[in-house]
């Protein structure tokens, strides 16, 4: 029904109406606060956007005192959601375990996203979180490694063994988010993972998008250009909800423009600013007017808008509607992409 609508809504308003009705009904003011308590990652993933950030960002975490008066702050403003990651590895914080529980009894909804490499000292802060992302690429020791490099293959997935122990998925909504290459092996990847997840989201892997010039640039790595799909990018009908759904804080107190954005570059205000100041930003209102006019120049050539071809997305549709009938696990795999 929410899809029949919105067909008929674009097909009535266009999507730059679409955006400024629907924004202004369920967003009036952000419900998500997304939050990155340390800038360090113990992986060097190829296809991360950390490959093109400033050294000088790639180290360093958010004062424990600071998260504290943000989250409360936060929870007065009205955040309902709480999203602890953006560019970095969030269980490297040494106070990981606390911040979930503090969060937790303000009231929010925790989501985390982790590459389970450091699972054993995060049980108890994961026992808090509600929305669980585990982010492995590789369908066997080889590809996990070449895309999670340096870390180990074994010892994560012994770790999904210890959390599955210890936390029930069932009780979790706990799922990994695919980004797919052409030589993704989708079924050996959900005999693989599928027992310690409820479902997995298939989606395509992307280019990285890294700040040039003032705008958004999306930039293939090189050492794996021939396992990316071929892209188009969109050069009409742009719809993206993170500027208004979302107020996102880099570790170092810096506004971003949402979870791509990781370089902080954007005149978006600092958290010192308070939310309403930042909510107010010129800048911020002139991403806003830029997608209600259609008329991108920050964000036109993001990654979001790169998409494949009709061909590439139907056979990947068959493929996964074909290894969810074959039940290989009691997960089970979802398309970003409606047919």
């Amino acid at each position: 029904m929410k899809a029949f609508l919105k067909k008929i809504l674009l097909k009535v308003f266009g999507y730059g109406k679409y955006i400024q009705i629907y924004s202004f009904i369920k967003y009036r003011k952000p419900k998500v606060l997304r939050l990155d308590i340390a800038a360090t990652c113990n992986a060097q993933c190829p296809m991360c956007p950390r490959e093109h950030m400033e050294k000088s960002r790639l180290v360093g975490k958010m004062p424990l005192d600071q998260i504290k008066k943000i989250l409360i702050d936060g929870k007065k403003f009205g955040f309902q959601t709480l999203k602890v990651y953006i560019t970095s590895e969030p269980t490297v914080h040494p106070d990981f375990n606390f911040i979930m529980k503090f969060s937790k009894q303000l009231g929010y909804i925790n989501h985390v996203s982790t590459n389970a490499s450091l699972i054993p000292r995060a049980l108890e802060g994961l026992k808090y979180v509600d929305n669980l992302q585990i982010s492995v690429e590789g369908w066997d020791k080889e590809s996990y490694e070449k895309f999670r490099y340096p870390l180990n293959f074994d010892k994560v997935y012994n770790n999904l063994k210890i959390l599955n122990q210890n936390i029930d998925k069932k009780n979790q909504n706990r799922y990994i988010h695919l980004p797919m290459t052409k030589n993704t092996d989708l079924r050996k990847f959900l005999k693989l993972w599928g027992e310690f997840v409820n479902f997995i989201k298939v989606d395509y892997m992307q280019p990285a998008n890294l700040f040039s010039k003032g705008i958004m640039k999306s930039e293939y790595n090189p050492k794996i250009k021939d396992e990316y799909y071929n892209f188009t990018r969109k050069e009409k009908d742009f719809a993206c909800f993170d500027p208004f759904a979302e107020i996102v804080v880099a570790y170092d107190g810096k506004i971003m423009l949402c979870c791509l954005d990781f370089n902080a570059k954007y005149n978006l205000g600092n958290i010192n600013d308070g939310f309403e100041e930042i909510l107010n930003n010129r800048f911020r209102k002139t991403m806003k007017k830029q997608f209600y006019n259609q008329k991108l120049s920050t964000c036109r050539d993001c990654s979001m808008f790169y998409v494949p071809s009709k061909e590439v997305l139907q056979n990947t549709y068959f493929l996964i509607n074909q290894i969810n009938k074959e039940k290989i696990s009691d997960a089970k795999l979802l398309f970003r992409y409606i047919q």
